[in-house]
């Protein structure tokens, strides 16, 4: 029965829903840290190397801690049976109204932050966290496909209150422990494996984490040093990934070097018919297999990819020694077995002789010298 009673008298006397302010006339900026994590649970989509290339989003499954102080939340232990820390549900506390700025769907720009109860202090520390499942927008680059490198950030702030009431920020800084965390596995508890951080076709090289004031010139790193009712405190934490092709060689660099040596080995046969169709099974095995590759290939934002402009060239030169096969079969068909080239023509080594260049002591054309 006292306990029942010191509960009653502690729950009437504890202000939940305010928001932290102190002092009357005076509105106090309340201090807001906010840590992310990407856990086990937390996998970036597999269909992030599939449709999401052309969507250009990327789905992330996430928990957020944070932690400010409410002065509306303290109390006095000895009145209170030495009670010095309580779990509450977070709707029954103020909580800010944390939201995606950078959402690529309607429905999901809400971070809720009432996964479980929060923690409460007696001197107003509260702790609380949130899971989230979010569809931010990305700007990649496929220039240098497959091993390009791509960035998604997760741009969060308050979307109710501004500076002047609400600042996103932490202590620590934008220190490398602030990053966020990342557990691609299936036992989040398991260290040994070494490569955890393959997602599909992407792997997770690094994080980072940012917090910036957005206002009418844009978003600084520094506080403003007025009217902070101008601006808004934004933390943009990010993904940094990395397409992951280990069978990139085998199945793309290798047969494109075969078809390669099909185009120069055109004009070491000396059969001129086995010449043309060597280089037509060329084009044609090359057509087939590169309409197959670039049907995969990701959307054509940013320049064009590397191999696509290799393939383009190789596709182009064997086109262009199927011409010139082309033209001297005909030349052979229409001009008459007994003509005679000219000098130019047929001596062409002898003309170089005559080049400074190539009368350097020791240089000869000549296999006997």
């Amino acid at each position: 029965m006292a306990i029942t009673a010191s509960a009653s008298s502690f729950f009437k006397h504890i202000k939940f829903h305010k928001r932290p302010r102190s002092g009357r006339g005076y509105t106090k900026i309340c201090e807001f840290a906010a840590k992310f994590s990407i856990t086990s649970r937390m996998l970036l989509r597999a269909g992030v190397c599939g449709e999401d290339e052309h969507e250009q989003t990327m789905l992330l499954h996430g928990l957020l801690w944070a932690t400010w102080t409410d002065e509306y939340l303290r109390w006095d232990p000895s009145k209170y049976n030495n009670t010095r820390r309580i779990t509450i549900e977070t709707w029954k506390i103020w909580q800010p109204a944390l939201s995606l700025y950078n959402s690529a769907r309607g429905n999901s720009w809400y971070l809720h932050m009432g996964g479980l109860p929060a923690s409460v202090n007696n001197d107003g520390k509260v702790w609380a966290s949130g899971s989230f499942s979010f569809h931010v927008t990305c700007l990649f680059d496929f220039t240098n496909y497959p091993y390009d490198e791509q960035e998604c950030p997760i741009v969060i702030a308050d979307w109710v209150y501004d500076l002047s009431k609400v600042n996103l920020s932490d202590s620590s800084g934008n220190t490398g422990l602030n990053k966020p965390a990342v557990k691609l596995s299936y036992d989040p508890l398991d260290n040994t494996n070494t490569k955890r951080h393959v997602a599909g076709c992407w792997e997770v090289k690094d994080t980072w984490r940012r917090q910036c004031y957005w206002g009418p010139t844009g978003c600084k790193d520094e506080p403003p040093d007025s009217q902070p009712e101008w601006f808004w405190s934004l933390i943009e934490f990010g993904v940094r990934i990395k397409r992951s092709a280990p069978y990139f060689g085998l199945t793309v660099i290798l047969p494109t070097l075969i078809t390669c040596f099909l185009t120069m080995i055109a004009f070491w046969i000396d059969t001129i018919s086995l010449a043309v169709a060597t280089t037509v099974m060329n084009i044609l095995l090359q057509g087939l297999y590169s309409w197959e590759f670039i049907k995969n290939l990701p959307p054509g934002t940013g320049g064009i990819p590397r191999i696509v402009s290799f393939y383009g060239l190789n596709l182009s030169l064997t086109a262009v020694a199927f011409i010139l096969h082309v033209i001297i079969i005909y030349l052979i068909y229409i001009l008459p077995e007994n003509l005679e080239l000219p000098f130019e023509l047929t001596d062409l080594t002898e003309r170089l002789k005559q080049m400074r260049p190539f009368k350097v002591k020791g240089f000869s054309f000549d296999p006997q010298k």
